[in-house]
């Protein structure tokens, strides 16, 4: 599987402090284009269900944002001044994605993330509400010290979840597509790299 990371992170580069991720060597351009040319619109779709999952915790999450002077991942680098504190990072996993327990090297422990099915359509994704998560075989996402995870094949939709990401090993299993299925997770953070490179 693979595992793609937009927004703001600190440079390796001499003389930048901060820069944008790019996109893994294969990604499909005109996707990577699309999602640029939409992130404003996507920034507002997690903004929305993060504050519609738990509002305590998403009013957390934007108020460290805010004290932290944290970019969107949506923000412009010409246009960081004007933009609204939000999570500097969203990652997004595909085809077959999977890997260890771990925990994230977030600066805030807080991480919201939606997990959607897509159908193959040429060499890009269509998200799909029809096709229903068994369309992938496994691929729970598991909390190891708890013993618990989500089941996705008995989920319907789009499928959100919060979890502290730097506090709690978390991981997602191996799993197998059915057909042109596949399944996208998706996370968004305030990183620890991105707020040291503010």
């Amino acid at each position: 599987g693979k595992m793609t990371a937009l927004g703001w992170t600190a440079s390796m580069e001499k003389d930048k402090t901060l820069v944008t991720t790019a996109p893994r060597d294969n990604a499909d351009p005109l996707a990577y284009e699309a999602f640029i040319n939409n992130a404003s619109a996507i920034e507002e779709y997690y903004r929305y269900h993060l504050m519609s999952l738990i509002p305590a915790v998403g009013s957390e999450f934007l108020q460290s944002a805010m004290e932290l002077g944290t970019p969107s991942f949506a923000s412009e680098l010409h246009d960081l001044q004007h933009t609204r504190a939000f999570a500097n990072s969203i990652t997004i996993t595909d085809g077959d994605f999977s890997n260890y327990l771990h925990c994230d090297q977030d600066h805030v422990p807080i991480a919201f993330g939606i997990w959607f099915m897509a159908k193959k359509n040429g060499r890009s994704y269509e998200v799909s509400t029809t096709i229903p998560h068994s369309s992938v075989c496994n691929g729970e996402f598991i909390w190891g010290r708890y013993g618990i995870g989500v089941d996705f094949s008995h989920c319907n939709g789009p499928v959100e979840i919060f979890w502290r990401g730097s506090m709690d090993e978390h991981a997602t299993m191996s799993s197998t597509s059915i057909g042109n299925a596949t399944r996208f997770g998706t996370s968004i953070q305030i990183t620890r790299r991105g707020t040291q490179a503010m």
